[in-house]
């Protein structure tokens, strides 16, 4: 956050850095705000609005309405028979049975073409629908669905849309590394690919290589140390499912079960004394922790875009925006001897190439660095100790994130689920679009949509939209090429930065514009 004035009011709810928005999470820092706005007021309270206006606005289900035309086409039925069968026994009115009194006879047939009416109305309809949509709901529940309304069973099978949140849904919500870039001792840099798409250490591995990488390159070694230094994360095993979870933030989660697959030195193994303790996912974890000590921390500040750590080994590991760690570094690690070489500019220019093909798929990037010779005053800190001005403050901290060495880089995204593109291409198989709907970035939306098969490979593109982009024109003319994008024969597609009220303006779209019956799934309140 930061306390310049943002001029544009159309500005979208991501980008207005100045403002913390009720029932937001401050992991870290302090400030003194000015309460803009409360209750209803506020964004969370205009998502309560939003579901308020959804649960109002509730559309009859396709089988109400299919009830409802049966209902009226059964009155106009059954009232031509009993008009018809009162008109054909108008002769027998004045029959002697009656004697002779046309009135006692025209009551006597009104009230059989009553009991005629009343005949032909199906009592039991309703009860045979709930029967079904019952029978339907125990088919559910064999696929542990839970129903909460029998009508929701009949409208699923007449969806035509599925509109779908992405992280979390459409993705494991799990950041993980896919990807290591290691200096080559060429001049340049190669890439590791990282299997694994969850939190498990154990998911995967660095393909191609075989293990014990980090005692065959020094720079995959410093980047261990660095993804086990700068760190805070821990990882879990949930006791009920058995499977991993983080304590902290995810991406420094990523970065520890990196640390995992690129292993600990033997060395290093062999001098830890609680290693026979340890479990297979957190063996590193150990190593490392045994190794050094922690005495001091840089937090990180968006000034310099990153942070950094001291270690009792005399040591500065570095962590942050590849941009602003290589434009500090200025030597590079070589694989073989582990001396610190100079970073050139060839080299530089070569490794933000690199860099660049990861950013463009899209991944998140973090460069590792080091730096080994400190000021004495910053060597010989220990925690409790007064602070010295070297450690005091963000330039001091800017000053001592200086001359590093480049270790590395890591990629790091939230992986689609293994299960949602065969689910994707099974919709697309029964005739039911899928719309990708998220508040993230378009590039990384559009990279997933494309890996997801919700967009043409090389083309997504053309069928993603951000939000405010695509409700910007209020006309009828662009509300007409709206509902022109959104038409049944254009196919699939993915919505960008879009608010949660967004979401809502699309369903609406699709429903009044195609008559399209939508789905929607995610995880979110407004979803």
């Amino acid at each position: 956050k930061k306390v310049e004035v943002l001029r544009d009011p159309a500005l979208a709810l991501a980008e207005r850095q100045n403002t913390a928005f009720a029932g937001t999470v401050v992991t870290r820092g302090q400030a003194t705000g000015v309460v803009a706005a409360t209750g209803m007021s506020t964004q969370i309270g205009r998502i309560q609005a939003g579901v308020d206006a959804a649960a109002a606005d509730k559309e009859k289900t396709p089988l109400a309405k299919k009830l409802d035309e049966f209902g009226h086409q059964l009155t106009n039925i059954i009232g031509a028979v009993c008009a018809a069968t009162f008109c054909a026994a108008a002769p027998r009115f004045g029959s002697p049975i009656f004697g002779g009194n046309k009135l006692r006879g025209a009551m006597h047939y009104a009230k059989g073409a009553v009991a005629l009416g009343v005949a032909a109305i199906p009592e039991g309809l309703p009860a045979v629908i709930t029967l079904c949509l019952s029978l339907g709901t125990r088919r559910m529940a064999r696929r542990r669905v839970v129903v909460r309304r029998l009508p929701s069973v009949e409208t699923l099978g007449c969806t035509s849309v599925i509109c779908s949140d992405k992280t979390g849904t459409l993705t494991t919500n799990a950041m993980t590394a896919v990807a290591l870039l290691l200096p080559d001792g060429g001049g340049g840099a190669r890439e590791i690919k990282v299997e694994g798409k969850s939190y498990d250490p154990t998911d995967g591995g660095l393909f191609g290589e075989a293990p014990g990488l980090v005692d065959r390159d020094a720079a995959a070694l410093k980047s261990a140390a660095v993804c086990a230094f700068c760190n805070d994360a821990q990882l879990a095993k949930d006791p009920e499912t058995g499977g991993f979870v983080r304590v902290g933030e995810p991406t420094e989660a990523a970065l520890r079960v990196l640390a995992e697959k690129l292993g600990a030195p033997k060395a290093l193994e062999a001098d830890c004394a609680d290693l026979d303790d340890a479990s297979a996912w957190q063996r590193a974890a150990v190593c490392w922790r045994s190794a050094a000590a922690r005495t001091a921390t840089l937090e990180f500040d968006r000034g310099r875009k990153s942070m950094s750590v001291v270690c009792s080994d005399k040591t500065l590991y570095v962590k942050g925006a590849p941009d602003s760690i290589i434009a500090r570094c200025a030597t590079i690690r070589d694989p073989s001897t582990g001396k610190a070489v100079p970073l050139d500019d060839d080299t530089r220019k070569r490794v933000t190439l690199k860099v660049n093909e990861l950013a463009r798929r899209p991944l998140r990037c973090l460069a590792f660095a080091t730096r080994g010779s400190l000021p004495s005053v910053v060597e010989g800190y220990a925690p409790g100790d007064a602070l010295p001005k070297a450690l005091d403050g963000a330039e001091a901290h800017e000053a001592l994130e200086s001359d590093l060495c480049l270790e590395g880089v890591a990629g790091i995204r939230d992986p689609p689920r293994p299960e949602a593109k065969v689910a994707i291409a099974k919709c697309r198989a029964a005739g039911v679009r899928v719309f990708m709907i998220t508040g993230d970035s378009r590039e990384t939306a559009v990279a997933i949509g494309e890996e997801l098969g919700i967009l043409e490979a090389g083309r997504g593109g053309d069928r993603a939209w951000e939000g405010a982009a695509f409700f910007a024109d209020e006309s009828e003319a662009g509300e007409a090429t709206r509902a022109a994008l959104l038409a049944p024969e254009a196919g699939d597609g993915v919505f960008c930065r879009t608010a949660p009220a967004d979401k809502q303006r699309i369903i609406k779209l699709l429903a009044d514009a195609h008559g399209d019956v939508t789905a929607m799934t995610g995880d979110g309140v407004n979803d």
